[in-house]
C-alpha cells in the first residue's frame, strides 16, 4: 500500500431518519471527545447520505482536514467513538474505503457504499419543503478560510 490520500469528506454513522439538528448534536458530542476545547474556527455541516449494507452514514462536511484526521485517530483507539466512521481514500490511483468501528479499522470494496434512493430526513424547519437535501455549499469567509455554512 502506498500513501493514502483522502478523496472526500469522512462519513459518520447516522440513523436513516436522523434530522440535521440531531446529527449536529451527535457530532458535537464526538468533537468534545477529540478536542479538550472546541476550536472557534471549526465549522461543519451535515452532508450527503450513504448506505453500506444495513448501516447508514452521513458526510461530515468540514474543510478542516485536521479535524477529520483527529476524529479518525480517536476512532481507532480502544473504545473508539460512539459512531462508526468511513473514510474514502486514493492509493496511487486505486480507490479504497475503510470503516472504523469500535476502535478497529477494516477495508471494504468502495462500491459497497451507495447513496440511498429514499428522501433524506430534514430538520423540522425544512420538512415542509419538497426539495431534497442539497449538498452543503462552501463559501470563502472574510478571513480567507473556506467554510461550509450551517443549514
Amino acid at each position: 500500500m502506498g500513501v493514502l490520500t483522502l478523496s472526500s469528506f469522512i462519513l459518520i454513522e447516522s440513523p436513516p431518519f436522523e434530522t440535521d439538528d440531531q446529527f449536529r448534536t451527535a457530532v458535537e458530542s464526538m468533537l468534545s471527545e477529540v478536542y479538550t476545547r472546541r476550536p472557534d474556527w471549526l465549522n461543519f455541516s451535515p452532508g450527503k447520505r450513504f448506505v453500506r449494507g444495513t448501516n447508514h452514514f452521513r458526510e461530515f462536511a468540514c474543510y478542516a482536514g485536521s479535524c477529520a484526521g483527529l476524529m479518525m485517530q480517536r476512532a481507532q483507539r480502544q473504545g473508539g467513538l460512539p459512531r462508526a466512521i468511513i473514510f474514502r481514500a486514493d492509493d496511487e490511483g486505486t480507490p479504497k474505503a475503510f470503516e472504523i468501528r469500535d476502535g478497529t479499522q477494516s477495508e471494504f470494496p468502495p462500491n459497497e457504499l451507495q447513496q440511498p434512493d429514499e428522501p433524506a430526513a430534514r430538520s423540522p424547519s425544512s420538512q415542509s419543503s419538497n426539495e431534497p437535501d442539497a449538498a452543503p455549499q462552501p463559501f470563502c469567509s472574510p478571513n480567507g478560510y473556506t467554510t461550509v455554512p450551517f443549514s
